[in-house]
């Protein structure tokens, strides 16, 4: 076996339960663990690595023979605790023929219950040219294969690989059947069609009679790996995450799910993300923005439900037809952490924690309005009235006051973390400290305590430079790729807050150069080319003469051009999505019309803009250019001139005349109204307005 991660080494700890390992080789086959999570609980012993990485399972291939992927479920009885894998090859012979190869070291017969697979269409029966020695046909949709001596080979001619293989394992010696947590075993022979995972998402979203968060997120690990090298098929995934982040989608619709599948699930999804991040360089910038939409996953999704209900009886709350306080909320909260636990979860913990220290209700309602739980989310959740028989109708009812349960709500909280954390530095770094090393915990340690210093932008950035030898590998890093992701968004945070206006030419300089190279840590080329001529202008010559600032005018337009190009990119692709899934949803309009601007404005790379504006300015005085610059074609504009401090109070309004404006100040998020012909102004434009 061969270390995943850089030294150094660490003992790998007994695995339990489900998990997978594999190795995704030849992009044109995938090994999408779909519904089987990839070592889906919480990995601490490991760190919060992916296991290690078997090299092949037959010490090699023959001439012509290529071994696409690889990976291996791991499998504990329930009923005897024995344990035993399923390790799985898919090859392409010289002949084109596909070719899936599985050991099982499970004791006792063992059957593969299994059968071609096509998207959004279920299983069908395998053709009988394909079917291995003494299968059984069950239906016309499977059949069941026996393993002789352990092993089991499928092979398929090329044109009629179906889109994947799809199975469940069954043992005989006793009777079990074992599959994911969310569902059927899928292995993807054919990758998906970029053109089709929009009329996907949109068909599922709007047409499934029985949704939830939970089915959302398998739809996801069906498809992120069968669409990682094509641009269009992650933008409508990061659409559709995001649109699940900021609530334009339900949790539920007449559908309920278990926390412990929801944990798995969601796991799945992040050991995806970190997977693709590795393999696919050029998928990265958009695996970080799907990253920055889901929760870490994993833990054990049984013990809120187990929590929730020993908070109660500990503390004589009715529950059920057992007698004790009446307390509605908790009644609610209880009922929807059963049926429809979800990230909301974590608003509503911290809503109810606020509340139970002041005891003013409007705290409770407060908390949650400013997160996005609005009146009448609360009154949706669990999909509406009489939500697939669950009883819950909403949760609009206001908590009673009982302070003395408030240590108990504090650590459901910590357990609602482990499922559905993900913005957290503490949290985060705890899952992934044990598989980094200690110069780096060092440095995580040093941002934790002082995470609000002028300096900490710095230390960010050093410990990202470390971070990427962990994220960067072809196995993934799943707590890593998190942890980095905050870091980079908290270095935004930081940058935010400083004070542009009044720093001088030097502080402006050298933290463009930080933010430059916090953008470049996260999206590659070509930002690191513009950093390095922005450090190359800054060894030549003394700073702010003449010359000097005509060169670093040229490389601050380069790397503006460079910047607005990579962001007017992600805009166009994701805008049209929105608008389009939007309107398939009937979502409302204020939501739509600024989406793609919004995604672009919640990047670092928005900071660095700024950063950019201000050093123009600077490089310009110094290199007596003059203050004014055109940032339009248009030669000449015609209107009646109005002077305004600012556009902020005509926002929503229009002329029938045409107007010219001087303006003082301008945000840059303002929109223009109709009717206006011209803007002029004193303020700094960044270069994404």
């Amino acid at each position: 076996e061969q270390a995943l991660l850089p030294p150094p080494t660490f003992a790998r700890a007994p695995i339990s339960g489900l998990c997978e390992e594999r190795m995704m080789g030849n992009t044109q086959l995938w090994l999408s663990v779909g519904l089987a999570c990839l070592i889906g609980a919480d990995a601490v012993a490991l760190g919060g690595r992916t296991p290690s990485l078997r090299l092949s399972l037959r010490g090699g291939a023959p001439a012509g023979r290529k071994v696409l992927d690889e990976m291996v479920h791991e499998l504990e009885s329930k009923k005897s605790g024995k344990k035993g894998s399923i390790s799985i090859e898919v090859c392409k012979n010289a002949d084109k023929s596909m070719e899936c190869v599985m050991t099982s070291t499970i004791p006792g017969p063992v059957w593969l219950h299994w059968g071609f697979a096509s998207r959004g269409a279920g299983w069908v029966a395998p053709p009988d040219a394909y079917l291995p020695e003494n299968t059984k046909k069950i239906d016309d949709k499977a059949v069941q294969s026996p393993f002789k001596d352990n092993k089991m080979t499928i092979s398929v001619k090329d044109k009629d690989a179906p889109d994947a293989i799809a199975f469940v394992v069954k043992c005989d010696d006793p009777e079990e059947w074992f599959n994911g947590p969310g569902g059927d075993y899928w292995v993807d022979f054919k990758p998906m069609d970029p053109s089709a995972i929009g009329n996907l998402i949109i068909a599922r979203e709007t047409e499934s009679t029985h949704w939830s968060i939970l089915e959302r997120m398998r739809l996801v690990n069906e498809n992120l790996k069968a669409v990682a090298e094509n641009d269009h098929g992650l933008a409508w995934i990061y659409t559709l995450l995001r649109f699940n982040q900021i609530k334009l989608v339900p949790v539920s619709k007449n559908s309920n799910y278990q926390s412990k599948d929801l944990a798995h699930t969601q796991a799945t999804v992040t050991n995806n993300l970190a997977a693709v991040y590795g393999r696919f360089p050029q998928a990265r910038m958009w695996i970080r923005l799907m990253a920055a939409t889901v929760p870490r996953g994993g833990g054990n999704g049984d013990a809120v439900r187990l929590e929730i209900l020993d908070i109660m009886r500990r503390n004589g709350f009715k529950e059920g037809h057992r007698p004790g306080i009446e307390d509605h909320f908790i009644e609610q909260w209880h009922q929807k952490l059963h049926t429809n636990c979800a990230p909301d979860d974590l608003v509503i913990a911290d809503a109810y924690i606020k509340f139970l220290e002041t005891g003013n209700q409007d705290d409770y309602w407060g908390v949650l309005q400013h997160n996005g739980l609005t009146y009448e989310y609360m009154q949706g959740i669990g999909g509406g009235i009489g939500s697939a028989k669950s009883g819950l109708d909403g949760m609009t009812a206001s908590p009673g006051h009982y302070p003395h349960i408030l240590n108990d709500i504090k650590h459901l909280k910590w357990t609602l973390m482990q499922l559905h954390g993900g913005q957290d530095l503490d949290f985060l770094h705890m899952k992934a400290s044990g598989g980094l090393d200690g110069e780096l915990n060092g440095m995580i340690e040093e941002i934790k305590g002082n995470r609000h210093e002028w300096w900490v932008p710095g230390k960010i950035i050093e410990a990202r430079h470390k971070l990427a030898n962990y994220i960067g590998t072809p196995s993934g890093h799943r707590d890593g790729l998190l942890l980095d992701v905050f870091l980079e968004n908290w270095f935004k945070v930081q940058i935010d807050k400083a004070d542009i206006n009044n720093m001088d030419q030097d502080g402006v300089f050298d933290l463009a150069l930080k933010a430059l190279e916090n953008v470049a840590l996260s999206y590659g080329e070509p930002f690191w080319g513009c950093l390095n001529q922005l450090r190359k202008v800054n060894e030549k010559g003394d700073r702010w003469q003449q010359d000097w600032a005509r060169l670093l005018k040229a490389s601050v337009e380069k790397t503006s051009l460079a910047l607005s190009s990579f962001m007017d990119k992600i805009h166009s692709m994701v805008q049209p999505n929105a608008q389009r899934l939007g309107k398939a949803l009937k979502s409302k309009e204020e939501y739509l019309t600024n989406f793609g601007e919004e995604v672009v404005r919640g990047m670092p790379g928005f900071a660095l803009s700024q950063m950019l504006t201000a050093l123009d300015h600077k490089a310009r005085e110094a290199a007596n250019i003059g203050a004014w610059e055109m940032v339009t074609g248009i030669k000449t504009a015609v209107g009646t001139v109005q002077v305004l401090d600012d556009i902020v109070g005509i926002q929503g309004k229009s002329f029938d005349q045409p107007q010219v404006l001087f303006v003082k100040h301008i945000g840059g998020v303002e929109d223009i109204p109709p009717g206006i012909t011209c803007i002029l102004t004193r303020s700094s434009m960044d270069i994404l307005s």
